[in-house]
């Protein structure tokens, strides 16, 4: 249930006159806090459209593994052999035919079609892992993939000693984003930069620890973010936005906007010399706009910094 907006502001008239900041006339009766004063600064507008998110639950590994045979018989009857190049002489009639398509291949892939051309290049899990999924749009062939046998799959067979997901570089995560490099890392798991091949943009990867604790504090922040994407549908708060999230192998994955440097690099890169007043105040005008609609919201962030 989404709590009514504390404060509503007038909309702008439409002559030009100079923002200023306008105190909140609402108070709270109960508190001796008065409201935040309203930032009147400009945002990009949002021309993203985000996915809808609902309960994205694969199959078992396991399970899937087990119904292998049936899924490979329906799939086998599917394709047809005029989609393999026999293109070989009387002469070569020795030498085996090698299934390949041609070098560039149409995206999204079926099951049937990675487990035609690219099987041998697929571990055996994935073999059944892809079974779960309808298209596939990266496999990460030149990865160094981790060995799991299907039958002695666990919840944590991809995990580290901390819960945290093995990553490689340049394999894949849900057969759709390649890992190019890591971003982060805390104690609620690791944030990785990807290429979303699908939409063919870069993205920021959360994935969280295979933790229960972890798992639970994650479903809150799903729904916070949900909270606040709808609120800030015009991309003026200064607020990261969430574009999707799934399960992929026991751990929660959620995806964000990938954005620039932090505070820190930026220092670094001015040799830490610190910044102008100017500076200073666009960052702080930046803060206070997105803590003006936590507030009204009523959402604490609980870990600010000076």
């Amino acid at each position: 249930v989404e709590s009514k907006p504390l404060v509503q502001t007038q909309k702008p008239s439409s002559k030009n006159k100079k923002p200023r900041m306008t105190r909140c006339s609402h108070k709270n009766p109960n508190t001796n806090i008065t409201a935040l004063p309203f930032v009147d600064t400009k945002g990009k507008r949002n021309t993203i459209n985000f996915p809808h998110i609902g309960n994205k639950v694969q199959s078992k590994p396991s399970t899937l593994y087990q119904e292998n045979q049936i899924h490979n018989q329906v799939l086998s009857s599917e394709l047809k052999t005029s989609e393999v190049p026999f293109n070989f002489n009387s002469k070569a009639q020795d030498i085996k035919p090698h299934p390949e398509l041609p070098k560039k291949h149409k995206v999204p892939l079926t099951a049937g079609e990675a487990l035609k051309f690219f099987k041998n290049q697929l571990s055996p899990y994935e073999q059944s892992e892809i079974l779960g999924y309808s298209e596939l749009w990266y496999l990460g062939l030149e990865a160094k993939k981790l060995k799991v046998i299907p039958e002695k799959f666990g919840k944590t067979s991809f995990d580290d000693e901390h819960g945290s997901y093995t990553k490689v570089l340049h394999d894949h995560i849900a057969y759709r984003y390649e890992i190019l490099d890591m971003i982060g890392k805390g104690s609620f798991g690791q944030v990785v930069k990807c290429l979303d091949h699908k939409n063919n943009e870069l993205v920021a990867l959360k994935i969280i620890r295979n933790k229960k604790r972890f798992h639970h504090q994650a479903m809150v922040e799903l729904k916070i973010l949900e909270a606040v994407r709808k609120k800030d549908k015009d991309n003026s708060h200064n607020v990261v936005h969430m574009k999707d999230f799934f399960y992929f192998r026991n751990h929660l994955c959620i995806t964000f906007e990938l954005l620039g440097i932090n505070l820190y690099e930026l220092m670094k890169n001015n040799s830490f010399q610190g910044f102008s007043l100017s500076i200073v105040r666009r960052f702080t005008l930046s803060v206070l706009k997105c803590l003006q609609m936590l507030y009204v919201e009523k959402i604490i962030h609980c870990d600010l910094k000076p």
